[in-house]
Formats: C-alpha cells, structure tokens, sequence
C-alpha cells in the first residue's frame, strides 16, 4: 500500500471533507480541478463524489501520516 498525506478539501458553504490519499491521487484531484465538472476521489475510507466547481480550497499536509512523537 503506497503512503498516504491528509488533504482537507475546502468548499464554499463553509465545509471541509479531510480525507487520506497517495500522491497519485492527489495528483489526478489537482489536474481534475483545473477541468471542473464531478470527481471520483478515492481514498484509504472508500470513494467521495465531488463537484470541482464548489471547491476554493485544498489542502495537503506535506509528509506522510506518522504515529507517536518525534
């Protein structure tokens, strides 16, 4: 299983959808933002549907999800 990164997904009423994906998927989300229109996100909990054009934010945490300290 390839790592994942957390992506909170920002949308314009005021919600976020924080979910955890590999860097293939974050890279098919970001090149289907600039096309717009409904997107099959998936992701380590199933698949999300998500309408590109409410989306004003993505955010992608930098490294890998880690447990403990340090």
């Amino acid at each position: 299983m390839a790592p994942t990164r957390e992506v909170v997904i920002g949308f314009g009423v005021g919600q976020a959808l924080p979910v955890r994906v590999d860097d293939d998927e974050i890279k098919r989300l970001q090149g289907a933002l600039r096309e717009g229109g409904w997107f099959e996100l998936r992701h380590d909990d199933g698949t999300a549907h998500i309408r590109l054009d409410t989306v004003v934010y993505l955010r992608i945490d930098k490294d890998e999800h880690r447990v403990g300290f340090g």
